[in-house]
């Protein structure tokens, strides 16, 4: 699993597509009746960039080819920052006195959800208080990623929270991806779409 990250380009159009992707299976009876079968606990979330323009004089078509050839299309992922959901600071666990670990998470719209792929960890506190030290947080590409773990259990009923930046995890939905060469040394490429992992 790579740790390499979208290059940010200047081209990037503004229409964005973000679609969240749950798996299900609906299941009817003779008698019509349904049966819902949740498989995820929480969705994957896909992407449609559109580069309206890559300068090829400012290595901007080759940063974004080159990406895209070093993950050989759908074969690695990467990891991908959303322009306007990027940061979190939110109640990440209760302390029972005996558990060390807790998972990163982040709130969404009231939807709550693990956080894999953490960038910075600025501030993580026990009921309020800036801890400097005393606990590390597993990267992406670990066993148990997004994972933070204190060398000392928080007292039981300590609330843990974080403020922390983070990535997503992606993967290409693709393994080929079209560039136009619409002016000399310009490019465009409509459609770059990604799906994130777990």
């Amino acid at each position: 699993m790579s740790t390499a990250v979208l290059p940010s380009l200047v081209g990037l159009g503004f229409d964005v597509v973000r679609t969240p992707i749950w798996s299900n299976n609906i299941q009817t009876s003779v008698s019509g009746k349904d049966t819902a079968i949740g498989y995820w606990s929480y969705p994957k979330w896909q992407w449609e960039l559109t580069y309206d323009v890559l300068r090829s004089d400012l290595n901007e078509f080759q940063d974004l080819a080159g990406f895209f050839n070093s993950r050989q299309g759908r074969f690695d992922t990467f990891l991908y920052q959303d322009a306007e959901d990027n940061a979190a600071s939110h109640q990440i666990g209760t302390g029972d006195g005996t558990t060390t670990a807790f998972q990163l998470v982040r709130e969404f719209g009231g939807f709550i959800e693990p956080i894999l792929a953490p960038n910075v960890v600025n501030h993580i506190y026990l009921d309020g208080v800036d801890q400097a030290d005393g606990w590390t947080v597993s990267p992406w590409g670990s066993s148990s990623p997004g994972v933070v773990t204190f060398d000392t259990a928080p007292d039981s009923g300590a609330v843990v929270s974080a403020d922390f930046s983070f990535y997503f995890p992606c993967r290409f939905n693709e393994d080929r991806l079209s560039f136009n060469n619409f002016l000399k040394m310009m490019w465009n490429a409509q459609s770059v779409a990604f799906t994130s992992v777990k």
